[in-house]
Formats: structure tokens, sequence, C-alpha cells
């Protein structure tokens, strides 16, 4: 016997045999192997329909109450640090300082960025990114009500990009 008809005799003709079973009693006695479903009674099911027709009539989904009752814990954050300025190392040569003159360039400038945050406890924790308050010298949260505050931070974990800042609320 050829590797096909061992194959054919072993796999394929029991599955088609299962399948055919299979399908008969489908249609012969469905509720041995359907669940049995009740149909409601007809109150019930003028009831569900009221619903239904209730959600239609109200509109559409709107997110706006979470919004609503999440923005007091939502901040901005405000950072600002001294970076070094690289000097050109042009103008460290004699001869070009004769024609620019021997004026300095300031060395440090300073530089701010923003990003957000939301208040996680009634302590004044805030969770934020690292990325955010990275190598700050000064970082100042605004909060919902428009208030300006200073913050500290708390810890970090760069690898996961997270920060916890600390605010004195009120």
């Amino acid at each position: 016997m050829s590797p096909t008809q061992t194959f054919a005799l072993r796999i394929l003709f029991p599955a088609a045999i299962g399948g055919l079973i299979a399908t008969l009693i489908l249609l012969i006695a469905p509720e041995w192997v359907l669940p049995h479903v009740e149909t409601p009674a007809p109150e019930a099911q003028l009831q569900q329909q009221a619903t239904v027709t209730a959600h239609v009539q109200q509109g559409p989904i709107s997110y706006s109450d979470a919004v609503n009752a999440a923005a007091p814990a939502v901040v901005n954050i405000y950072t600002r640090k001294i970076v070094k300025r690289r000097t050109n190392p042009l103008l460290d040569d004699p001869a070009l300082r004769r024609f620019f003159g021997e004026s300095e360039q300031p060395s440090d400038r300073m530089q701010s960025s923003l990003g957000s945050g939301v208040i996680m406890s009634t302590e004044g924790h805030i969770i934020t990114n690292f990325h955010v308050i990275e190598g700050a010298d000064e970082i100042t949260v605004a909060l919902f009500d428009g208030r300006d505050e200073e913050a500290t931070l708390i810890g970090s974990d760069p690898e996961s990009d997270l920060a916890v800042l600390q605010i004195n609320l009120p």
C-alpha cells in the first residue's frame, strides 16, 4: 500500500465519516448539541425593546462626564535647566580674535520645556514621564485652577520613563 493510500485510510476517511455523523446529528437533533435558548415572554420582549429605544433616543455616547471628572487631576509641568553652550574652537585662534574682538559669548543658556502629568494622591504626588523632568533645575506645576506650585522630584526610573513629583496641596 502506498503512503498516499495509507494517509487516506488512516486520516481522511475517519475525518469524513466523523464530519458526516456530526452533520446528521445537527440536522436531526440539534437540541443534543446546541444549548436551549428560551424565548422571552412578550412582555419581556416589549420591555427590552423599550430599553433599547430609550438608549437610542438619548443620542451618541459622550465622554464629557469622564473628562470633566478627570480634568482637575491633569497638570502641566514646566521645567527649566541651564545648558552649557560650547564655544566654537575657531574663536580661540588669536588671529581670528583680532578680527572678531575679544568679546566672550555667554557659555550658559536657559532651556525650558513643557510636559504633562497626573495628580495621583491627596498628598500632592504627581506621576509624569522621566524625559519631561530629566536634568531639570526647576520644576513648576500648573494646576487646573490656575495656581503654580514648585515641585520636587521624589523618584524616577529612566528605563521605564516614569517619574514621581510632589507639590504642596492645601
